[in-house]
C-alpha cells in the first residue's frame, strides 16, 4: 500500500474502463472513469503544462494536499522528472501556486463570458448553497447559457 492510500484513502490508478475481458480483481474492474466537468476546458489546456497548472490539477481533481509536493521525495522526482525544476519548498508556496493558476483560470472563465455577452447571448443563474461537515457554509452561483451548458 503507498503512503496516499493509507493516509488518505487515495488510490491513484489508471481508470479503466468496465471491460469483461479484463483480468483485473472485481474492485478495479468497477471503478469508472470521472467524467469530465464544465471547467475542464479550461484546466486541460494541452498547451498548459507548467508547474502551476500539473499542481493545479492534481490538488483539484486528485484531491492531493499541498504538504506531499513538498515532503514526498517519490512526487517530487516525478515533477523532476517531467522537466520542472524550481520545486516549492513549503506548502504555502504550493498554495501561492495553485491559487495563481486560479486565478487565471478565473480570468479565462470572465474573457469567456465577456466575450459571449458582448455577442448578446443571454444567462439564467441558479444559486447553489451547502453546509460542510465542518459546519462551513459555501455559496455557489451557476451561470446556464444556451445550449445547457454551464
Amino acid at each position: 500500500m503507498n503512503i496516499l492510500n493509507v493516509a488518505h484513502d487515495i488510490t491513484v490508478l489508471k481508470c479503466q474502463q468496465n471491460n469483461k475481458e479484463s483480468d483485473e480483481p472485481p474492485a478495479a474492474a468497477k471503478r469508472k472513469c470521472p467524467t469530465p466537468g464544465p471547467m475542464m476546458k479550461y484546466m486541460l489546456n494541452n498547451s498548459e503544462n507548467s508547474l502551476q497548472a500539473t499542481i493545479a490539477r492534481m490538488t483539484a481533481r486528485d484531491g492531493l494536499p499541498f504538504r506531499p509536493f513538498v515532503t514526498s521525495p517519490d512526487l517530487r522526482k516525478c515533477l523532476m522528472a517531467l522537466g520542472f525544476s524550481h520545486l516549492p519548498t513549503s506548502a504555502e508556496g504550493v498554495k501561492r501556486m495553485v491559487m495563481e493558476h486560479g486565478r487565471q483560470v478565473k480570468s479565462a472563465v470572465v474573457t469567456d463570458m465577456a466575450r459571449k455577452k458582448s455577442k448578446g447571448q443571454q444567462f439564467s443563474l441558479t444559486p447553489d448553497e451547502w453546509t460542510s461537515g465542518r459546519n462551513r457554509r459555501y455559496m455557489n452561483i451557476n451561470i446556464h447559457e444556451e445550449g445547457g451548458n454551464f
